[in-house]
């Protein structure tokens, strides 16, 4: 994300293309291979410098992670990557209460890259998203627990009752 004051043109989410590139208008192409997300606002400070005057710039690192499992709303979400790994819970609009969250882990591709134990920790301590190094594209996966399980079972009979009821009213 990044804004520019008095710039409406040049304030927008802008994606970083193959070729690690972003294409700013009015600026032009700026490399971004091998920049850190520390280095972000001084190297597109300096580019908009080179046509614009005394540029006043803000940027914001916003990184695509998927949410899947027991999340209320599952799918891929934009997040900044100073946002607490936490938070990326409620922006799916919070786990399932039948979730297992002592086993959620980050996978990318179908590799882990932050087991169970180091992202409960990021959650306790506030841990952001990028002290965990997750990557757009990356994964929380929160898993449920299996059809068989004792907590599924006793939901599937659960949800069962309302209908049993309505016959039981049918009939008497």
């Amino acid at each position: 994300m990044i804004e520019v004051e008095e710039h409406t043109v040049l304030t927008d989410t802008f994606v970083i293309e193959s070729g690690q590139v972003v294409n700013l208008p009015q600026v032009g192409v700026v490399a971004m291979r091998g920049i850190l997300r520390s280095e972000l606002q001084a190297v597109i400070e300096e580019a908009v410098a080179r046509t614009i005057r005394n540029p006043r710039v803000q940027t914001r690192s916003l990184i695509r992670i998927g949410l899947e499992g027991g999340v209320a709303a599952p799918g891929y979400y934009l997040v900044d990557s100073d946002l607490p790994a936490s938070d990326l819970l409620m922006l799916a609009g919070g786990p399932m209460p039948e979730s297992r969250l002592d086993d959620a882990r980050v996978l990318r591709g179908d590799r882990t890259v932050v087991e169970p134990d180091r992202l409960a920790e990021a959650f306790r301590t506030g841990a952001t998203v990028a002290a965990l190094d997750v990557q757009s594209g990356d994964r929380l996966v929160v898993p449920l627990p299996s059809a068989e399980s004792p907590i599924m079972m006793a939901r599937e009979f659960l949800l069962l009752i309302p209908a049993a009821l309505g016959l039981l009213y049918l009939v008497i």
